[in-house]
Order: C-alpha cells, then sequence, then structure tokens
C-alpha cells in the first residue's frame, strides 16, 4: 500500500500537470508531435524510456484489484505496450498519431482523461 500511495503521489502530479498543458497549449503541442515524429532518433529514444518505465512500473506494481491502485497498474501496462509498439512498428505508429491529429478534439479529448486520471489518483494518494 505504501508503494501505490508514493506512485499515486507522482503520477497524479504529473498526469496533471501534463494534462493541463497538452489543454491550454494545444497548438504547440501538436507542433511538437509533429517534430518529434520527424525525428527518427528521438522517437527511438523515446520507445526506449517509454518500454523501460512501463517494465519498472510493472514489475514494482502489478496490481489487479477492484481498487484505485489498478490505475497505476494500468499506466504501466499502457507505457510498456506504447514502448513496444513504438519499438517495432514505427512507422505504422507515425501513420496512426497524423491520422489521430487530423481530430480537432482529439488532444484535448486526452488531456482531460489524463487530468481526471491525475485528479482520482491524488484524491487516494493525498488525502
Amino acid at each position: 500500500m505504501e508503494l501505490s500511495l508514493y506512485l499515486a503521489q507522482l503520477m497524479s502530479v504529473v498526469l496533471v500537470v501534463i494534462g493541463l498543458a497538452l489543454l491550454l497549449r494545444n497548438g504547440y503541442y501538436v507542433k511538437a508531435y509533429k517534430s518529434w515524429m520527424k525525428n527518427e532518433g528521438l522517437m527511438l529514444f523515446t520507445a526506449m524510456v517509454t518500454l523501460v518505465t512501463g517494465v519498472v512500473l510493472v514489475l514494482a506494481h502489478n496490481v489487479w484489484v477492484a481498487s484505485w491502485e489498478v490505475l497505476i497498474t494500468i499506466v504501466g501496462w499502457g507505457a510498456v505496450l506504447k514502448g513496444v509498439i513504438l519499438l517495432l512498428l514505427p512507422k505504422e505508429m507515425e501513420k496512426l498519431i497524423n491520422s489521430l491529429m487530423k481530430t480537432k478534439w482529439l488532444l484535448p479529448l486526452g488531456a482531460v482523461i489524463w487530468i481526471v486520471g491525475g485528479l482520482y489518483l491524488g484524491y487516494y494518494a493525498w488525502l
């Protein structure tokens, strides 16, 4: 439980701040994503860091319970999946991201989901 609280505290802050940044600076981040996708070295580095982060989370916190703690595990497995896909299918991921970027409401929706997830974890972590 101590590890769950620590990770929830960490993730709540990170998710809320990133979500707010994406929501408030939408145009900037669309431009940044497009630039990121053009830089193969940066995509490779991101894939490796994402995979390592996900594996660390899963190894430290692979908790499948009907509780708020499962969100930490889901984020960890999501990072593992994203890292694997970026490493094995970088061009396909680039196409997918490009097509998703054309949907104007998707990034703000994702930002709201990050904020809500961060607030949800923060509720349990900080109170």
